[in-house]
């Protein structure tokens, strides 16, 4: 008895290349996600540094600032803050 007029073939050829298709994106996955996996890791090490040397840079200036007006030198408004006065 034929249920359908399309051969058995057809379906057998479709099913197989959607199991294929399935492992390959599931392969390529794995493969993609130790390289993402570190590339988050370089990201999370240079945003650390970077704000490590704004850290040291803002506690410098801050440092520089005090010896001037220790110094008796005015130091000017920075400008780079607005203000409300």
């Amino acid at each position: 008895m034929i249920v359908a007029d399309v051969p058995m073939t057809n379906s057998v050829v479709n099913v197989v290349t959607a199991v294929a298709t399935l492992v390959t994106a599931i392969t390529a996955l794995c493969a993609l996600l130790p390289v993402l996996f570190k590339l988050v890791r370089d990201v999370k090490n240079v945003h650390t540094i970077v704000n490590q040397q704004h850290t040291d840079a803002m506690n410098f200036q801050r440092a520089l600032i005090r010896a001037l007006k220790d110094g008796g030198i005015e130091v000017p408004r920075d400008q780079s803050v607005t203000s409300d006065e």
